[in-house]
C-alpha cells in the first residue's frame, strides 16, 4: 500500500549566513502527520536540510512514491515558496498522477499567488487541518470539487506529536505545543484576534514529557513549550509542578511571552519545574512605539512589568531571550529610548533578537496593513506589496529599510555574545549534535558583518 508522505518545505538559502546550521520543526504540520500515524504508515521530512533535488532523489532511492496516497506538503513561510515549487515540479514531472495537497496558514490564502507560485500543487487547503486529514488522506468528496479547501474550523484539540515519524528525529530539540492563539490585539501579529485557547492540561504534558525522555534516552533533554502566548495560571502552574516533582524530571525547556503574563510568583515555581529560557516579546521600550503597535494602552506600567520580571527571571537563573520590532514611524529618537532602558537591563539580559517589520503576503488584509503603516510614515522600498511576498519597508523618512537592518544587529550585538548565541540556540534551534567547537569553526567562514552577536 506504500506510506503515505509529509514533507515540510524548506528554504533554497538561508535568510542570514549564520542561521544555516538550524532546524526549525514545523511542529504543527508534525501534528497532522502524528494523526494520520495512529492509522497509516508515516514518513515525515524537514526540508530545511535538504535542497529540493536532493530530497527527492532520496524518495526516489527510496521508493517511497505510490499512487496510493496523496503526498502532504507543507510550506511554513514565503521564504520556503520557491523550494515548494521546485520540489512539487520534480514530482509532477517524475510522477504525473501523484497526487499533492498543500497547507501552511501563513502562505496558503490568496489564490491568484498560489496560481502564479505554486503550479503544480492539486489541492490547497487554508486553515488549520486536523478535523479534515483523514478526509484529505482518503480522498474524499471535498477534494473532488474544491482545488482550494477553506478551513474555518479553530482546532482546540491539540494532537501528540510523534517523533518516531520524523526523519532524523534525534537531532531535534523536542517541542509540544500547549495553547494556540494570542488575542492580545498588536498590530503586527496574524493571531491578534484568535482567541488565546485552554493550556494542555499538565497531567497530559507530563505523560508526553516522560514518552519523549524515554525515546531520545535522554534524562536531561530539552522541551520548546510551543505556545504564541504562555499565559498559564497559578493553578495549572501548581499542579504542573507539583507532577514535575513528584516524577523528579530533570529536563529543562524553553517558551515565548509577554511581559504582562508572568508574575514573581509564578516565575519561582516555574524555575523549579525546569523552565531555563523565555523568549519574551518586550518589541520596544519607546512608549510611542508601544502605542503604535498596539502593545499595550498603558506603556509605563508594562514597562514596570517588564523590569520586574527580568528582576525575577535573573534571580531563579532563567536566561531571557528578548524580541525587538523595529517598527513603522520608528526613529533614531525611539530607538534610543529602546536602547536606554535595555542598557539599564542588561545585566538580566541573556541576548536579543532584533528585527524590522516586513509584510507578507500579496492579499487585501496585506495591502490593508501596508496602508495603515503608510500613515505612519513607512514606505514600501518597492512601491507597494511585493509579488514575493515579502514586502520590506523604508520606516520613516528617517530611518531606510536598509539602516533598519543595520540598526537591529547593533542591538543584538550589543547585548549578546557569541557564546550567548551559542547558549540560546542550543536551546531548540542547533541539531542536538552541534558543538560549540563546530559552532566556532563554521563563524569563521562568515562575514563577521551578518553576525547578531559580538565576538
Amino acid at each position: 500500500m506504500g506510506k503515505v508522505i509529509f514533507v515540510s518545505a524548506g528554504m533554497l538559502k538561508n535568510k542570514k549566513s549564520h542561521q544555516e546550521t538550524s532546524l526549525y520543526l514545523n511542529y504543527g504540520f508534525l501534528g497532522l502527520a502524528s494523526i494520520v500515524s495512529d492509522c497509516k504508515s508515516v514518513d515525515y521530512y524537514q526540508g530545511d536540510i535538504y535542497l529540493p533535488e536532493e530530497l527527492f532523489k532520496l524518495f526516489t532511492v527510496k521508493k517511497v512514491f505510490s499512487d496510493t496516497y496523496p503526498l502532504f506538503l507543507s510550506i511554513p513561510s514565503y521564504y520556503a515558496v520557491s523550494w515548494a515549487e521546485n520540489f512539487s515540479k520534480l514530482v509532477k514531472i517524475n510522477y504525473p498522477s501523484k497526487i499533492i495537497i498543500c497547507g501552511g496558514r501563513w502562505v496558503v490564502k490568496d489564490k491568484t499567488f498560489l496560481k502564479n507560485n505554486l503550479r503544480y500543487i492539486d489541492y490547497f487547503v487554508n486553515g488549520q487541518a486536523e478535523n479534515i486529514i483523514l478526509d484529505l488522506l482518503y480522498k474524499k468528496s471535498l477534494l473532488i470539487e474544491n482545488k482550494y479547501i477553506e478551513n474555518n474550523v479553530f482546532n482546540q484539540n491539540i494532537p501528540k506529536l510523534n517523533y518516531k515519524i520524523l526523519n532524523n528525529y534525534l537531532e531535534y530539540t523536542t517541542a509540544i505545543e500547549l495553547s494556540r492563539g494570542c488575542g492580545m490585539g498588536c498590530v503586527f501579529c496574524e493571531d491578534k484576534n484568535v482567541k488565546l485557547t485552554t493550556m494542555k492540561e499538565p497531567s497530559i504534558l507530563i505523560e508526553e514529557i516522560i514518552e519523549l525522555k524515554n525515546l531520545y534516552n535522554d534524562e536531561y533533554l530539552k522541551f520548546y513549550f510551543q505556545s504564541s502566548f504562555f499565559n498559564p495560571t497559578i493553578k495549572w502552574i501548581k499542579k504542573f509542578h507539583n507532577l514535575f516533582l513528584k516524577n523528579n524530571l530533570t529536563i529543562q525547556w524553553r517558551c515565548e511571552t509577554r511581559v504582562d503574563s508572568l508574575t514573581v510568583d509564578k516565575i519561582l515555581l516555574l524555575a523549579n519545574s525546569g523552565l531555563k529560557i523565555i523568549d519574551l516579546g518586550l518589541e520596544s521600550a519607546s512608549i510611542k512605539q508601544l502605542k503604535l503597535m498596539h502593545k499595550t494602552g498603558s506603556p509605563n506600567k508594562y514597562l514596570n512589568l517588564a523590569s520586574k520580571l527580568l528582576n525575577a527571571c535573573y534571580e531563579n537563573n532563567i536566561w531571557v531571550k528578548i524580541n525587538i520590532l523595529l517598527y513603522p514611524g520608528e526613529t533614531m529618537e525611539t530607538v534610543n529610548e529602546t536602547l536606554q532602558w535595555l542598557r539599564k537591563h542588561k545585566r538580566y539580559i541573556k541576548g536579543i533578537s532584533a528585527y524590522s517589520l516586513i509584510i507578507f503576503g500579496v492579499d487585501n488584509h496585506a495591502l490593508n496593513f501596508l496602508k495603515e503603516v503608510e500613515k505612519l510614515g513607512a514606505k514600501s522600498i518597492t512601491e507597494g506589496l511585493d509579488a514575493s511576498g515579502i514586502t520590506k519597508l523604508n520606516l520613516s523618512s528617517e530611518i531606510s529599510y536598509e539602516m533598519s537592518m543595520q540598526v537591529s544587529l547593533n542591538i543584538s550585538r550589543e547585548f549578546m555574545s557569541k557564546n550567548d548565541y551559542f547558549d540560546l540556540k542550543s536551546f531548540g534551534y542547533f541539531r542536538r549534535s552541534y558543538t560549540h567547537s563546530d559552532f566556532l569553526k563554521d563563524i569563521e567562514n562568515i562575514d563577521k558583518n551578518e553576525l547578531p552577536f559580538n565576538i
